[in-house]
């Protein structure tokens, strides 16, 4: 089972955007690793959405309640799979595609200088409680 983790600063995403990523970002990673869009597929993805007062996050060295910024956290847990360097990029490519839609954005910010969104995959090694953490993007 492939399980996304969504962690905002408290308020960032508002039950819409959340409900239009629990699809697009279950695609974003379906999609690459089923070869195609299988709708049936979902059930094997979940995504959790987690929220943090802005005193439970620092950016740069500084806590949100201090500075404020606009940070999220994308941790992708998939069973250890032969993903190529093509399909982790077009899972990251997908990922930006399914945060700019949601959260209104015609595309995604090509330096995200106005944010920092992290995207993390951990391969989740089958028969074994550890598991092999990589980080994949780090805009």
């Amino acid at each position: 089972m492939t399980v996304i983790h969504v962690m905002t600063p408290q308020g960032r995403l508002n039950v819409d955007q959340r409900r239009v990523l629990a699809k697009t970002l279950t695609d974003a990673v379906l999609v690459p690793e089923v070869g195609k869009l299988a709708p049936e597929a979902r059930r094997g993805y979940q995504v959790h959405f987690s929220e943090r007062p802005l005193d439970m996050i620092a950016h740069g060295g500084e806590l949100l309640s201090d500075k404020p910024s606009d940070v999220m956290l994308l941790d992708v847990v998939v069973m250890d799979c032969c993903w190529t360097r093509e399909d982790r990029a077009t899972v990251i490519r997908n990922i930006h595609a399914a945060l700019a839609d949601a959260c209104g954005m015609k595309a995604p910010s090509p330096g995200c200088a106005d944010c920092s969104f992290g995207a993390h995959v951990r391969f989740l090694c089958p028969g074994c409680l550890k598991c092999c953490s990589v980080v994949i993007a780090r805009i």
